[in-house]
Formats: structure tokens, sequence, C-alpha cells
């Protein structure tokens, strides 16, 4: 009876197994902080589009996942002072997904580590602009639904820990800059 049992569950979960690639929007909400000058958080909001190539890997149940993922464009803020405006230019990273197969619908969590290169002009002109990337440990939590065999939505809400560094708008002029971001995923994957 066991082996009947186990036989129905595996004959039972869907097949998750293979490569896939996939397109999204990811809504950013956040805050960065000009530790150095400035004078409190400013918050930093927006909307990078995302594009993403992983490899599931099945047993049974549990679906084991990894991805490469790069974002244009980002969230962008101006704090009054000297981060007038800070934009995320770009961005990409790389993650672990662990899934459970629940026929058309794989609830996940993910685990990876990301790139993201920022800007930030010093006075609003346009004439004293800094570059620096910054690296943060990302975590999530989301689900993917099979809308058909090929055909995958996604949604994921991300927290990055992103390290703080420096901005150096030369001459000696650092502003040590702490960020804090949490961004939502809605994509759409297509498995081959």
């Amino acid at each position: 009876m066991v082996a009947a049992l186990a036989a129905t569950t595996s004959a039972q979960a869907a097949d998750w197994s293979g490569a896939y690639v996939g397109a999204g929007l990811s809504l950013n909400n956040g805050t960065a902080y000009d530790a150095s000058f400035g004078n409190g958080p400013v918050d930093i909001d927006g909307a990078e589009a995302l594009l993403f190539t992983g490899y599931n890997w099945q047993f049974n149940r549990l679906i084991y996942s990894g991805e490469f993922w790069l974002g244009l464009g980002g969230p962008s803020g101006d704090d009054g002072d000297f981060l007038r405006p800070v934009t995320q230019e770009s961005s990409y990273g790389v993650k672990a997904r662990l899934g459970y197969d629940m026929d058309r619908f794989m609830p996940f969590v993910s685990l990876g580590y990301a790139n993201l290169s920022y800007s930030a002009d010093h006075d609003g002109g346009g004439s004293n602009i800094a570059n620096d990337s910054f690296g943060a440990t990302t975590l999530g939590v989301g689900a993917d639904y099979a809308l058909s065999r090929n055909t995958i939505l996604r949604i994921e809400a991300e927290h990055l820990n992103i390290e703080g560094t420096a901005f150096d708008f030369g001459g000696g002029d650092l502003h040590g800059t702490e960020f804090s971001r949490n961004r939502l995923n809605l994509s759409v994957a297509w498995k081959f």
C-alpha cells in the first residue's frame, strides 16, 4: 500500500524540469541615505525591466533552480542635498530557488547575490556625477503558476540587503551611502 501511495504521489507531480527564459517588471521601494552629509533617508522608488534565464531540476515534488537575471533601469530619488538624484542604472545577479510542486502551482524561496550600478548627481546640475556598484544579498519568496506546459507566470517579493559604500565626487569628496530596498517582481517565463 505504501508503494502504491508513493507511486501515485510521483505520478501526480507536474513536470517543472528544464531550461527557461523570461521577462518581467520589478516594482521597487526603498531608501538611500547619504550618511556623510545628508539630512536623512530619501525614498527611492521606480520600475525596472527584468530578463532572466535558468534551469529547474526536479526530484519528485522538490524543485531546485539556478538562475541568472539582468535588470535595466530602476529606482531613483532626490534627497535635496547631495544625491540629486541617486539612480540605479542597471543590475544583474544570480539566485538559487527551492520550490515545491503543487501541480500547476509552485511556491518557492530564493537566495542570491546581486550587483547594482548606481549614479549620483552631487548638485543636480549634471556636471559632478559619481558612479559606483554595490553588492547585495537577495532573499525572496514567491510562486510560479503554469498556464500551460511551457508558459509560466511568476510573482516574487524580494528584500535586497545592500552593502554600504561611498560615492566619490572627486577631490576627496566621499559620501558614504546606505541603501534599503524591497521589490515585487511580476514576470512570465517560457520553459523548453
